[in-house]
């Protein structure tokens, strides 16, 4: 959990979208976006919620790549 992220395609996508205003998008595209944002949201609290367990644990987080992917 601590390493977990999107997959590249839904950040490729997320950032394309992201990059368009809003009043731009199709309803379909602004609901994907939304999503999209929602997942990564949950995404961040995963990780930060089980890099805090890991710490509580005895585990150096001061050193980013420690959750970087092998």
């Amino acid at each position: 959990l601590a390493r977990s992220t999107l997959s590249e395609e839904d950040l490729a996508e997320l950032e394309r979208l992201g990059d368009r205003p809003s009043q731009t998008l199709m309803p379909v595209e602004e609901t994907r976006k939304q999503a999209l944002l929602r997942e990564y949201d949950e995404t961040l609290l995963r990780r930060a919620h089980a890099a805090m367990l890991l710490q509580g644990r005895g585990f150096d987080m001061s050193d980013p790549f420690v959750l970087a992917r092998s």
